[in-house]
């Protein structure tokens, strides 16, 4: 045996098997040795014993809740397991080590799960169509985010295996999704009730992702719907929500809708409750919000005191409106019979090229559509500066003309090609602002 110092990070490098562990797990290891490391000062493996530890766990407590210093623990008596003698029950010691230290498991208060009820539910949903962000990729942030609450309420997801999963994993004729946790690495095609895809309908895919965001930016924006909604929430909540529904409706299959990593033979290789599962969450308690639109979501809106004005507006996905509907002039343009001053001539020749071109422009064509006025038309930073600038302005102004609901983008950039990054806009309207004046001509 070498004398040369050995400390539980080089013992967890050298002579733990990492390969045969998850990313997460990894990382997990990584964040424990780094607490180790911190609060004893990197002691040789050989001269740890019980007073050490006791001497980490009071340490730990004070700046740690009870469970992940337990947690954290586990992770570093697996370590010396692995370099721990030789016995019965560790077969696989390496001997490095003649004793395993332990350490007495703090006590760990028992709290009951929050589950969320369908009125904070509803709060939540309809508090959505208050948000501002995202905007990359995304006509409505509502839509994004009240396609993500009742995705994470069917499925039970984690957050992020629910950012994870692509649209390729949806199957629409099915009504399934299929999903591999990243957690306990289990595979499952998880069934999806009608309201779930109606709400995909809503969403263009335009990413490979079905909802393509940073996590770490995703936390952000969801404090922010948290304060609209005055709910204290988080995912985990809406997961515990759905488990604790679908064992309402059938005992034991909470766990089935989880994905659970099994823990018997019985589950691992004879049991499949995956039919009952569709049963289940089928007969799980939705939401008024969820499952009746724009009319019902009003009604249920005076029931919660009035969250946040609705329209029917809000609910119709965007689109273009066709080119026979506009007329441009020189101080601006005619839309539906109605007249819009543009005060900005560029602003009025953008529009005119989104027009032209079925709502749907690359920088290039927009550079090239303001040669004469006193926009730069060659490329480089100043110039993609003024027209990130210039499409600004048109937001706004689109947005004051037709009063579209807060937080809409009608001008929504896209990546175009993701090999050059070059970016494109497409020009996005409710299709109520000229669809209801169709209807009524055809009344008459």
């Amino acid at each position: 045996m070498s004398n040369s110092k050995l400390t539980l990070t080089g013992a967890f490098e050298r002579h733990y098997r990492i390969e045969e562990l998850r990313g997460s797990t990894v990382v997990a290891y990584q964040s424990a040795l780094k607490l180790w490391e911190r609060l004893t000062e990197q002691p040789d493996v050989r001269d740890i014993d019980n007073i050490m530890v006791d001497n980490f766990r009071s340490a730990a407590l004070k700046e740690f809740a009870p469970y992940t210093v337990n947690r954290y623990w586990g992770a570093c008596r697996s370590i010396l397991r692995r370099i721990g003698p030789q016995e019965t029950r560790n077969p696989w010691g390496l001997g490095i080590i003649d004793h395993i230290p332990a350490m007495r498991p703090c006590k760990v208060p028992f709290r009951r799960p929050p589950r969320l009820s369908m009125e904070d539910m509803d709060r939540i949903y309809l508090a959505s169509c208050r948000m501002k962000l995202p905007t990359r990729n995304v006509p409505h942030p509502g839509f994004w985010w009240q396609a993500v609450v009742v995705m994470a309420y069917y499925t039970g997801l984690r957050l992020g295996d629910l950012l994870r999963v692509k649209w390729s994993d949806l199957n629409t004729q099915d009504a399934t999704l299929f999903v591999k946790t990243g957690k306990t690495g289990v595979e499952a095609d998880l069934p999806l009730p009608e309201v779930v895809l109606a709400h995909m309908d809503r969403l263009e895919r335009r990413n490979e992702r079905i909802f393509q965001i940073d996590q770490r930016k995703f936390t952000s924006y969801q404090a922010v719907l948290r304060e609209h909604s005055g709910v204290d929430w988080t995912m985990h909540d809406i997961r515990r929500t759905a488990c604790s529904e679908a064992d309402r409706v059938r005992p034991g299959m909470g766990k089935v809708l989880l994905l659970h990593a099994p823990q018997n033979v019985t589950e691992q290789s004879y049991l499949n409750s995956f039919p009952e599962l569709r049963e289940t969450v089928e007969k799980m308690e939705c939401p008024m919000s969820f499952r009746h639109g724009p009319k019902m979501a009003m009604r249920s809106l005076k029931e919660a005191k009035k969250v946040v004005n609705l329209r029917p507006r809000d609910f119709a996905v965007p689109t273009c409106p066709p080119a026979e509907l506009f007329a441009f002039r020189d101080h601006g343009f005619t839309f539906n019979g109605i007249y819009i001053r543009v005060s900005r001539r560029i602003c009025l020749k953008l529009i005119e090229t989104f027009v032209e071109n079925d709502g749907k422009c690359s920088q290039l064509q927009l550079w090239e559509a303001t040669e004469g006025t006193s926009f730069p038309v060659t490329g480089g930073h100043l110039s993609r500066r003024g027209l990130a600038r210039n499409i600004s302005r048109c937001r706004r102004l689109l947005c004051h003309a037709f009063g579209l609901p807060e937080g809409f983008n009608p001008i929504c950039p896209t990546l175009l090609d993701p090999m050059t990054k070059s970016c494109r806009y497409e020009l996005l309207l409710p299709p109520a602002l000229w669809q209801a004046a169709h209807q009524n001509e055809g009344a008459a």
